[in-house]
């Protein structure tokens, strides 16, 4: 009896700490929180849609970072842009589309799921400022012989969550024309993936995808939008966005420098050296190109002596029209006035400086393939707000690692005769100035795709050691709007 007695103690005793310990573990599980992606929704009737409110709702929408949007127009099927999926968002919701309403993250106001636009601002502000313990990713590509998009969806919750969710998939599409009106991210479909019941903490849960794309001609327009709802009050907890093709846009302002130099000049290896250091520490953002082009042809001649040719047509025309005077000397994403934007190369960095921590007013996207001599290019370009001029493209082959004979002033002998020359420009791929991009405006969230087909000059350069560089810029003033390059 005494065993059981001091047995029975042990085990009460054990059972209160255990118990204790439980009451008093939760509150050391600080919540964890994640980036909230905020969904911004405008619901509108397909036949009746109004120009300014979608305007202005693509301009609120765009003051804020994290934040998708999509348009739902409810109505007729027979109209551009419109979805049995979308009408039954609105039915669901009990949304009035004559008002143009939107929602954002589908929180409610005054018990109303439609915010009227004079609240738009206030409403996104505060869906946007909310955290989230949720993380959503996907992970996918498109199967071109199929024409399916295939992967995968992944979920994870960083602290519990005990009130049922839901996934679903949102198929959007750019460029509908409704009601004559250009329209962006218009939902076209909806697959509902998976539903939840809880999770627990640091639970991670994934969905296959297998999205049948066939019906749509073009598939660069399209996009994939993830979203995850508390199936109680349909509240968007998190979301997240994949192009069809792959395509992820960024607002990064990468900047151009254009270095105007001669062999023969004997100042321009300073340039050249500040270049490479400012590429060195700023890496990709900064994107240099050295422009073989002196005013007075000397030192870019061709001699005995120096033999090797840099001189093209394209450096000539961009030397000659924006103020080039002397070497060393260069332009900074072309800014300044039409006719002079030269800046001397040890104010370079200060320009730069300047224009690196603007968010980019477009983005672009190069897929580049080099068969042998002959460059293929897919160039896609978004629009992240509107723009009012006329945007022009053009592309440039650069070549590194030309060994050539360069003259040095701080060097004894002054020619140096193993001199290193790089990102040397080479060719435009589509003409001196270029072509236009697309028709004005260039509308907000409008993606434009350009090809290009190139033959290299296999016995002038080493193709091995090229660069494709692709800028849009404002035919107005000439100022580049983005610029990327890719290595071929």
């Amino acid at each position: 009896m005494k065993y059981l007695s001091i047995t029975f103690l042990t085990i009460v005793f054990a059972s209160i700490f255990w118990t204790s310990c439980d009451k008093i573990e939760e509150p050391y599980f600080k919540p964890v929180y994640t980036e909230r992606i905020t969904l911004s929704e405008l619901v509108a009737d397909a036949s009746n849609i109004d120009e300014s409110n979608y305007n202005d709702f693509i301009n609120t929408c765009s003051a804020y970072n994290n934040t998708l949007t999509m348009l739902i127009l409810s109505g007729n099927t027979d109209i551009a842009g419109n979805s049995s999926e979308a009408n039954s968002i609105v039915s669901m919701l009990s949304i009035n589309t004559q008002d143009s309403l939107a929602m954002f993250d589908r929180k409610t106001v005054n018990g109303l799921y439609g915010v009227q636009k004079s609240f738009w601002n206030d409403a996104l502000n505060n869906a946007s400022s909310q955290q989230t313990i949720f993380n959503l990713s996907i992970d996918g590509s498109l199967n071109q012989s199929t024409q399916t998009f295939a992967g995968e969806v992944e979920v994870r919750c960083t602290n519990g969550y005990q009130t049922e969710t839901k996934l679903t998939l949102y198929v959007v599409r750019d460029s509908v024309v409704c009601n004559n009106i250009v329209c962006n991210n218009v939902l076209t479909e909806a697959h509902e993936l998976a539903n939840f019941s809880e999770f627990r903490r640091e639970q991670s849960e994934t969905v296959d995808l297998n999205i049948d794309l066939s019906e749509y001609n073009n598939l660069d327009l399209i996009s994939m939008i993830v979203v995850l709802t508390n199936n109680s009050n349909y509240e968007i907890l998190q979301a997240s966005e994949q192009f069809v093709s792959g395509i992820t846009f960024t607002r990064t302002q990468n900047v151009l420098i254009e270095d105007f130099t001669g062999h023969l000049c004997g100042s321009c290896p300073r340039a050249h050296e500040e270049i490479t250091r400012l590429h060195d520490l700023y890496g990709h953002q900064l994107i240099p190109m050295a422009i073989h082009y002196d005013p007075s042809g000397y030192f870019t001649s061709v001699t005995a002596d120096y033999p090797d040719d840099f001189r093209t047509e394209i450096a000539n025309e961009i030397g000659s029209s924006m103020g080039v005077q002397f070497n060393p000397i260069g332009y900074v994403n072309r800014i300044g006035s039409y006719s002079d934007k030269t800046i001397d190369f040890p104010f370079w960095e200060n320009k730069f400086l300047e224009l690196k921590n603007k968010e980019a007013k477009a983005g672009v996207v190069i897929d580049a393939i080099r068969n042998s001599n002959l460059l293929s290019a897919s160039v896609y370009v978004k629009a992240f707000e509107q723009l009012d001029t006329l945007v022009k493209i053009q592309g440039f082959i650069l070549e590194d690692g030309i060994i050539s004979k360069q003259t040095d002033y701080n060097a004894y002998p002054t020619d140096i005769e193993d001199y290193e020359h790089n990102h040397v420009l080479r060719a435009s791929i589509n003409g001196l100035w270029g072509e236009d991009l697309t028709e004005v405006p260039f509308a907000q969230n409008s993606i434009v795709q350009k090809e290009f087909n190139f033959t290299l000059d296999q016995n002038k350069w080493n193709v091995e050691n090229l660069t494709l560089i692709i800028i849009i810029y404002n035919d107005l003033t000439r100022e580049i709007i983005q610029v990327e390059s890719v290595k071929l």
